[in-house]
């Protein structure tokens, strides 16, 4: 499953249970941690500074850990992820970062 793949299936979780869908912070948050990132560069990628961000993913994790029932944190986010797609996401956003790649001869 890729990243966008994984955003929709958690933003039709989240709007089935809090009938909000996921905002674009929350969006971004998201990406960047699947991508590996920083707050601080996830920060600077959407004009936003660090303790926004950090206070932003605080609330998304909580509200993540109440829809599927299970505590997530920034640190465990990507290997639930895994577990509930029974996939490696960071194997296939390697292999799709790749996906158009040619070499120049």
């Amino acid at each position: 499953m890729d990243t966008q793949k994984v955003i929709e299936y958690l933003d039709e979780l989240v709007s089935s249970h809090t009938k909000k869908h996921l905002n674009d912070v929350q969006i971004s948050i998201l990406e960047g941690v699947l991508n590996g990132q920083k707050y601080n560069d996830i920060g600077k990628n959407i004009h936003r500074s660090k303790g926004h961000i950090k206070d932003e993913g605080y609330k998304l994790w909580q509200l993540l850990s109440e829809v599927l029932d299970e505590d997530i944190n920034k640190s465990n986010f990507r290997s639930i992820v895994d577990r509930m797609t029974g996939t490696n996401i960071s194997i296939i956003n390697f292999s799709s970062m790749y996906a158009n790649y040619s070499p120049r001869v």
